[in-house]
């Protein structure tokens, strides 16, 4: 039979368990998060353990806890903008077979050529990425919508990426739940 009393015992109610340790455990924590986050699958969660950290413990005190946090959502947003771009080359196929070249209804897509997307800033490219799903919904969604949502995809990405990494330091506090 099992013991009901095992479930309801506090196994944080230890002499092993204390504030400094619990800093120590996730500040290294969040170093390992940022140090392998070349793909961006922990963004989300360097995000969380960051935000969460500030709210326990106040801003980030060490330099190399805040150098590699910054260098893991680093990554992170240039493994998006490499994932968008190898997508765009595949996609721009796509316009150029449905949309002849030339033509005012590629222009909307390019007006500046393919070029544009490959040397714009961090921030100027969610501004033409908006321009390119914008004339994506007009001239491909009816005919190509599996390529636009794919194409979509990469661009939320990208974006929730760069913002992340922009928000890491400057983040409002997220309140505990609470149960009442």
């Amino acid at each position: 039979m099992l013991n009901p009393i095992r479930f309801v015992n506090n196994i944080f109610d230890d002499q092993n368990f204390s504030d400094k340790s619990l800093r120590i455990f996730t500040e290294d924590h969040l170093i390992r998060l940022a140090n392998n986050n070349t793909s961006g699958t922990y963004t989300p969660l360097l995000l969380a353990t960051t935000t969460r950290y500030t709210i326990f413990y106040g801003d980030l005190s060490s330099e190399d806890i805040k150098k590699a946090i910054s260098q893991g959502f680093t990554l992170g947003t240039n493994f998006a903008r490499t994932a968008f771009l190898k997508g765009l080359s595949d996609y721009k196929n796509l316009i150029a077979f449905r949309v002849k070249e030339n033509t005012p209804a590629y222009e909307e897509f390019f007006p500046h050529g393919v070029s544009e997307f490959y040397e714009a800033p961090l921030d100027g490219l969610s501004i033409i990425m908006d321009r390119l799903m914008a004339a994506s919904n007009t001239h491909l969604l009816v005919s190509d919508p599996t390529e636009v949502a794919a194409m979509l995809v990469l661009v939320n990405n990208y974006k929730a990426a760069r913002t992340a990494q922009l928000n890491a330091f400057s983040l409002a506090p997220i309140p505990f739940n609470t149960v009442t």
